[in-house]
């Protein structure tokens, strides 16, 4: 019997179960992925820290003739931080979450409407 407290809990708990086991590893591939994003957006903001140094060094020493090398180099970093910026770190598209979404709250949507309109039947 589908209206048995039992039942319920027992299709629950699977729920939430086939719940976890989608989203536990994915969160914890979406942790590394930050932790490497978080690594290469560092290591670009380095290279530009160091880049900047030395144009200021080039400044102050009165030497700019490899100002256009420099100036090169400073946007290619800059192009490269934002890049690694705008990079998901969840493991999955956007799609893949509604499909996961729909296919776990359909049946629920659907065993509500079925059971309410079973009172009128």
């Amino acid at each position: 019997m589908a209206s048995h407290p039992v039942a319920i809990g027992v299709t629950a708990a699977l729920m939430l179960v086939g719940t976890a086991a989608f989203v536990v590893p994915l969160n914890g591939m979406h942790r590394r992925l930050v932790e490497a994003k978080e690594r290469l957006i560092a290591e670009a903001n380095r290279r530009i820290v160091a880049l900047i140094a030395k144009l200021h060094h080039q400044v102050d020493t009165d030497s700019l003739e490899r100002s256009g090398e420099l100036n090169s180099a400073m946007t290619a970093l800059i192009t490269e931080r934002d890049l690694l910026d705008k990079i998901s770190t969840w493991p999955w598209k956007p799609t893949t979450l509604r499909g996961f979404a729909s296919s776990v709250m359909l049946p629920i949507v659907l065993w509500f409407i079925t059971r309410y309109l079973g009172q009128f039947i």
